[in-house]
């Protein structure tokens, strides 16, 4: 393996020299470069799987070179060194796949173990690379796998096109007389309850279950189309007829009232007009995707979906209204930034009554409407997650990001729009639930907070008598020198080192009544080795010397 060190000082590069074990990591080749430009330009001649950079470097700095690596060169392992503690610059390290971030002076426990988990992570990539290989090899040994990821293509890439119904023809018998086409799309997700029931977790025999089954239909006595899941979108399955492609609604409505028999479920398919084959599958296609996401759900009994002709920007623009789906009058906008203050009060309150009162205007609000669309739900969305950014970060401060990674959105929230019929009350209930979970999540990140500053005061209390320092508590809790400063400052009103120093001094007045003790032992027996710094900080602290002090007590 080989490794490079960026940093523009020179004694700085020797130190992470010396410091790492290279021999033990199987690291046999080391570079340096002085800036991100001279990295580059190894990176692109050495190809290093490990990468050390100083975060500011004239030229090109280390967070541009992060950049440039996540780019061109992801499967390098990145650490980054810096003499500053910014919360935003190790926001950066992580963004872009940084193993770790260690602070200057380097310490050589600190970064012979990022270089430890650099290497790690480098090779357990390195094994699922080989893996992923090896099953892709396995993978293109089925011919439904191929035609599946063949019909696909036509949709996402209509410059191969003419090479790909060649080989459609030549290898799976297309026929070479198809002209046109019309196509429909729907959406399954493998975590609806109907299916769950049917086929457990195995989302797998889910789709070739329903792709056999609407082949079938489609295909009944002569070869009419084809039926496929579309390869770059997981849950959509998609269906083409370019024989009898007016009946394409017969044959949607005959396979939703067998899967409503089998298995109680009906699905919503979008559908296209008839466009030219094959230049016109994108096309296609985006007609039976704007078929669904305009759909108006609060339509019961409707499964089959024409794309509506609406303007475009009011399809791009949050609202429901009181009009029909297909029409261009979009007039009632609802933002969710409307509801963000009583939201936000709600989730810090914690209490589940007042969360549940918060979202009863917001879900009114839909209910006066008579139409709502799966778009309009997930700009909801979108915005919910900006929200429930401000939220956390308001609730937590710089543990937000943490405790969103943590916490991440419910991930049933599409089941809203996919679920037939949808349900305004279990959409309700979904908006409880996440909020719920914001909130409970905000709760314990700052119970945990505070239990972590009393265990750090704690240990100062039990280990004054040993060499502290602000590294040692970060390194030992897993939080940064920065975060303990700021928040033991506002839970105790005292700095972590006045803390440790007013301990000391305590506990050095209790020793000084016994005269046996030299002051030199006293200052050791509270972890200062330096007898002058120690009658120093005493005097500081007490007004006197420990000698006087000492004198005061033996009168």
């Amino acid at each position: 393996m080989k490794a490079l060190i960026v940093d523009d000082e020179a004694h700085v590069r020797a130190a992470i020299r010396l410091l790492v074990d290279w021999k033990q990591y199987g690291i046999s080749h080391i570079d340096e470069a002085s800036d991100g430009e001279q990295a580059i330009a190894c990176i692109k001649e050495a190809k290093p799987q490990i990468i050390i950079t100083d975060m500011m470097m004239p030229n090109v700095s280390g967070m541009k070179l992060m950049e440039w690596v996540s780019a061109n060169s992801p499967d390098s392992k990145l650490i980054a060194i810096s003499g500053h503690g910014d919360f935003n610059l190790v926001r950066h390290t992580l963004k872009h796949g940084g193993i770790d971030y260690i602070l200057k002076p380097i310490e050589q426990d600190a970064v012979n173990e990022a270089i430890a988990k650099a290497v790690t992570a480098w090779i357990k990539d390195e094994e699922e690379r080989s893996t992923r290989y090896s099953q892709q090899i396995q993978m293109n040994e089925f011919k439904p796998v191929i035609t599946e990821k063949l019909w696909s293509s036509l949709i996402d890439d209509p410059i191969a096109q003419s090479a790909v119904v060649r080989r459609l023809q030549q290898t799976f018998g297309l026929a070479a007389d198809i002209t046109q086409l019309r196509m429909a799309l729907v959406f399954v997700e493998s975590t609806d309850e109907k299916f769950k029931q049917k086929f457990g977790n195995n989302s797998d025999l889910l789709y070739f279950s329903l792709v056999n089954i609407m082949e079938e239909y489609v295909n009944r006595g002569t070869k009419r189309g084809a039926v496929f899941r579309h390869w770059n979108a997981p849950g959509e399955i998609v269906i083409v007829m370019w024989l009898q492609s007016d009946a394409l609604e017969a044959v949607l409505q005959d396979i939703n009232e067998a899967l409503h028999i089998t298995m109680h479920r009906r699905l919503h398919f979008g559908l296209s007009s008839i466009h030219a084959f094959p230049e016109g599958m994108p096309q296609c296609y985006a007609d039976t995707k704007r078929a669904l996401n305009l759909r108006n759900l609060l339509l019961p009994g409707r499964y089959l979906h024409n794309a509506p002709t609406v303007d475009v920007k009011a399809e791009e623009h949050l609202s429901v209204s009181g009009a029909d789906a297909a029409s261009p009058e979009y007039t009632k906008s609802i933002r969710m930034a409307a509801y963000e203050e009583s939201w936000k009060l709600a989730v810090l309150s914690g209490s589940a009554e007042e969360i549940s009162a918060a979202i009863k205007p917001f879900i009114a609000s839909i209910k006066t409407a008579s139409s709502i669309s799966p778009r309009q739900i997930r700009d909801c969305y979108r915005e919910w997650e900006t929200m429930r950014a401000n939220i956390a970060h308001e609730a937590v401060g710089d543990a937000a990001e943490l405790l969103l990674r943590d916490n991440p959105a419910l991930t049933d929230r599409d089941a809203a729009i996919t679920a037939a019929p949808f349900s305004l009350e279990a959409w309700q209930q979904l908006w409880q639930r996440e909020l719920t979970v914001l909130a409970d999540a905000c709760f314990a990140q700052q119970g945990q907070e505070q239990h972590i500053i009393f265990d750090i005061a704690k240990y100062v209390e039990q280990h004054y008598h040993e060499e502290l320092s602000l590294q040692d508590m970060a390194t030992r809790f897993y939080v940064s020198r920065e975060y303990i400063s700021r928040k033991f400052k506002q839970q105790f009103g005292i700095n972590l080192s006045d803390y440790l120093t007013s301990i000391r001094t305590e506990k050095a007045k209790l020793l000084l009544l016994n005269p046996h003790l030299r002051i030199s032992q006293v200052a050791a027996m509270v972890g200062i080795q330096d007898e002058k710094y120690f009658s120093k900080v005493f005097k500081k602290q007490v007004g006197v010397s420990p000698n006087e002090y000492r004198k005061s007590k033996q009168v």
